[in-house]
């Protein structure tokens, strides 16, 4: 992802995995017209449509709060479906490659706790996420327990993200 990013050349950059998709060819205009009214934000974040295949359980996304600190203990953005202002990149450091799983959960940290940069989310599905991934294979399941006890233990372990300060 580093690598896309270091040969991008437009203002945002969205990440999809592999297999996933836009829910509609309208996806990325509802993101640029989100950029465009809230120019002040850097990350804009909308929902996914989350398809298990195996089970065939086709369902949305549910946001929380997730821009206040405190709830992004529990739980990550849905990436396929989260804008980056590219400039960040440069400003604050790519994705930590030590991370094999949860990569984008340290950048999503890194960005609202430790250097308060704005989200903004965006009331919209912007995405098709499949499971299936070596995200969600059980047998990584021990590497994403170890990445996330690891980003609570860095991120969280102050307490500061108490207090009702988004």
């Amino acid at each position: 992802m580093n690598k896309g990013v270091a040969n991008a050349s437009g203002e945002f950059v969205i990440f999809l995995n592999a297999g996933d998709h836009f829910v509609s060819a309208y996806s990325l205009r509802s993101c640029i017209s989100a950029t465009r009214n809230k120019r002040k934000a850097d990350v804009f974040f909308g929902q996914i449509v989350w398809v298990d295949k195996e089970k065939g359980i086709n369902s949305a996304s549910v946001l929380r709060d997730v821009t206040h600190k405190g709830q992004l203990y529990y739980g990550n953005f849905p990436h396929p479906a989260t804008l980056y202002r590219r400039s960040l990149f440069k400003d604050y450091g790519g994705f930590d490659t030590s991370y094999k799983l949860l990569g984008d959960y340290d950048l999503n940290l890194r960005l609202l706790i430790q250097q308060n940069v704005p989200f903004f989310e965006m009331a919209s599905v912007i995405s098709v996420f499949y499971t299936g991934g070596i995200s969600n294979a059980t047998e990584y399941s021990n590497v994403r327990l170890s990445e996330l006890n690891k980003l609570r233990q860095v991120y969280f372990s102050k307490k500061p993200w108490i207090s009702n300060d988004k």
